[in-house]
């Protein structure tokens, strides 16, 4: 933004007012835009790029073009995760021990009511910077869901100019509870004609960003784009669901070892990585019954049409910030399987210093440790000193 400031004198009267304005850009200098793309409940191994039979074309091509990792760090539940992610910190010591709803009386999370004040966002720091912040999608980050109030915790007050999207762990992807910025928000459109959640969230990313560039193209934004999927419940389109009619019909025990052996070929896992034994409460698929194969791999046809059609509404993204010459210079993160990570640190505080944005103390905390996708492009293939496996 630029700020003008008055130099001149004040007269008696106006045509004694000498007036003199001296204007200060006060845009960082050369920052990128950036952009957290966020997925939910999504296994490792689900994704095209790191050896799934589902499709994900857009996601693979960031991963092309950019960098996958395989050793990642996670709080295994949302609200905690979103809170590591966007303060830094661990998560009980910023005030979200496990599901924001579920208050301890503890320090840790006494009340649900939001991340404790004193640890910012992501968003509150990079606003302090001269950044625009956006946010569409899944919040999950306060128990207080009333637009009443108390709304301490609602993305707005946590650093965010607008957002659209809903605030509970999970929704109806045809009939959510939508809420702009601190008031409820009707659904714009019935799904008779043609509504789902995550095409929704993109078409209103696309609006805050193509507003945002027309009125202050000098300044950089943050958008934060956290979707309901791959959360339950698994809805999508049913020409997605049914483009996988049969495709799992062999069943998780054939499905997860032709994964397997795709990782090793794609180089995501070590030549002689061994498969992790089966979970001991799931049966062998040649135990289960007729019925039971057809409802099981009709479940996984649902989550695999779910996740090839979030994968598109990110590809309609992609394409505008290509057509709105803005993708050459973004960062794009993504994640899955109960969100971030907390090992993001490293390689984000090397753009921070490199690119001059802002220095930060992170406290990231060790937690329970779980493979994840992480996807970036853009500056994050300048690291020469990457701390964490690197899939090339």
């Amino acid at each position: 933004m630029k700020e003008r400031r008055f130099t001149g004198t004040v007269g008696r009267t106006m045509a004694e007012t000498r007036y003199q304005y001296h204007t200060i850009d006060t845009n960082p200098k050369d920052a990128p835009n950036v952009v957290y793309i966020l997925l939910d409940d999504m296994g490792f191994a689900q994704l095209g790029c790191y050896g799934s039979s589902i499709e994900t074309p857009n996601i693979d091509r960031l991963a092309k073009e950019g960098l996958r990792y395989n050793n990642f760090h996670t709080t295994a539940v949302c609200s905690a995760t979103r809170t590591s992610l966007l303060t830094g910190t661990n998560h009980h010591t910023a005030g979200c021990a496990s599901l924001i709803e579920m208050k301890t009386g503890c320090d840790n999370n006494l009340d649900g009511h939001q991340i404790k004040p004193e640890y910012a966002t992501i968003a509150e720091v990079l606003k302090e910077y001269g950044y625009a912040t956006f946010c569409t999608g899944k919040w999950h980050l306060s128990a207080d869901q009333c637009a009443a109030g108390p709304v301490d915790g609602w993305p707005l007050q946590k650093g965010f100019d607008r957002y659209y999207g809903f605030l509970h762990g999970e929704n109806d992807q045809y009939h959510p509870h939508l809420i702009r910025d601190n008031t409820r928000a009707a659904q714009p459109k019935t799904v008779e004609e043609g509504y789902h959640f995550s095409e929704d969230i993109v078409d209103n990313a696309i609006d805050y960003l193509f507003e945002h560039q027309m009125n202050f193209p000098e300044q950089p934004f943050f958008l934060y784009l956290p979707f309901g999927a791959m959360h339950t419940p698994h809805h999508a389109p049913k020409e997605y669901i049914e483009q996988y009619k049969g495709k799992f019909d062999a069943g998780w025990d054939v499905i997860r070892q032709q994964w397997f052996e795709n990782q090793k070929r794609l180089g995501v896992i070590p030549q002689d990585a061994e498969l992790t034994e089966k979970n001991k409460y799931i049966r062998d698929w040649d135990d289960c019954t007729e019925k039971e194969k057809a409802v099981y791999a009709r479940e996984m046809e649902a989550f695999a049409g779910m996740l090839t059609h979030t994968d598109a509404q990110i590809g309609r993204l992609l394409d505008y910030l290509e057509e709105s010459g803005q993708l050459e210079i973004f960062i794009v993160w993504m994640s899955g399987n109960w969100e971030q990570c907390r090992t993001l640190s490293k390689t984000w505080h090397y753009l921070i210093q490199q690119k001059n944005l802002w220095k930060i103390q992170n406290q990231w905390q060790r937690n329970a440790r779980r493979v994840h996708i992480y996807l970036c492009a853009g500056v994050a293939a300048e690291d020469g000193e990457r701390q964490l496996p690197v899939v090339q």
